[in-house]
């Protein structure tokens, strides 16, 4: 079976945290981000999907 691009591990709160909370990207998932393999340009990629609305006042 061949290796995939790149895969992410970590739980709901890592993902949030660096979805949302803009955490580095971190291959070893240190300080409770999300943990990923493969190419860093598609982690970042990926990563950039999710915005949030900007806020209003």
């Amino acid at each position: 079976m061949e290796a995939p691009d790149l895969a992410f591990t970590g739980n709901t709160m890592a993902m949030r945290r660096t979805i949302y909370g803009k955490a580095p990207l971190a291959r070893d998932g240190a300080g409770g981000t999300l943990a990923f393999a493969g190419k860093t340009d598609l982690a970042r990629s990926f990563v950039d999907l999710f915005t949030l609305p900007a806020k209003t006042t």
